[in-house]
């Protein structure tokens, strides 16, 4: 959990410059920090529990899909992949 927080404090500023809303909820008692992105048309959510689980959600509401996956997270790099996917996912294209 501290590893998400301490990803979005790290890049809350270039993402913002980018044109995203960034939002982050450290949320007892379960446990879990969540992660929000918005950018124009996308929508996205990444909560991450103490225990390791995750839960990714995504939406685009101009073509009215969305996804909602659950992951379990063992390691680091596991971690740093999910938010790096997240992220990526809504950031504007070039």
């Amino acid at each position: 959990m501290e590893e998400a927080v301490a990803w979005t404090s790290a890049r809350r500023e270039v993402l913002e410059n980018r044109g995203m809303t960034v939002a982050v909820d450290v949320r007892p008692p379960r446990r879990a920090v969540s992660i929000s992105i918005d950018h124009r048309h996308l929508l996205s959510q990444l909560i991450v529990w103490e225990s390791g689980e995750a839960q990714l959600m995504r939406a685009n509401i101009l073509d009215d899909t969305n996804s909602d996956e659950h992951r379990e997270i063992s390691s680091r790099a596991d971690l740093t992949r999910l938010v790096d996917e997240f992220a990526a996912w809504t950031s504007p294209v070039s």
